[in-house]
């Protein structure tokens, strides 16, 4: 019995490599990101960051701040934003990051990314938007996306999702 057993927790483990190794995405992101851990509330993020500005648009909760702070050895400009996003629980599940639309910080950005993560995955999201995602690591999601706006605005974000949270179900 003790070897049927044994055989047993090999397969499941050949079978499902994630539950022996998390790859560098959940390394960095597994508990928190920005110093704010995963089901947070928006009063725990207002405390961490005050004067942000709370929204709900489509029933989805989100909190957004400005900041510039570098990420990534990337500069960012006091215009970009933080976006804190919320399940409907009230729990955060996601952020989004701007980074400056200059000629070349989507391709520095992904650089970056692919050099820390890994080789992303290519899904042209029309002619709107250019997006490079990676696979999924511990039910972390990164999603890097060069969005076309208004009058030819781009506008660059990083989003970062504990996706399990979509359902309220997540790391407590």
């Amino acid at each position: 019995m003790r070897r049927k057993c044994l055989v047993l927790i090999m397969v499941l483990l050949m079978l499902h490599p994630s539950l022996l190794y998390a790859g560098k995405i959940a390394d960095l992101f597994s508990t928190e990101v920005l110093g704010i851990r995963w089901r947070s509330t928006k009063e725990q993020v207002a405390k961490a960051f005050p004067n942000g500005k709370s929204r709900k648009q489509f029933g989805i909760q989100t909190y957004t701040i400005p900041d510039g702070r570098p990420l990534f050895e990337t500069r960012r400009n006091l215009d970009n934003n933080i976006q804190f996003v919320f399940n409907t629980e009230g729990r955060m599940k996601g952020v989004n990051i701007g980074f400056p639309s200059d000629t070349d910080g989507f391709k520095n950005l992904l650089n970056k990314l692919d050099t820390y993560f890994g080789k992303h995955q290519s899904d042209p999201n029309g002619k709107s938007a250019t997006v490079a995602e990676w696979p999924e690591d511990n039910g972390i999601k990164i999603v890097l996306a060069d969005i076309g706006g208004a009058f030819g605005k781009v506008k660059v974000v990083l989003s970062i999702e504990y996706v399990e949270l979509g359902n309220g179900v997540g790391p407590r």
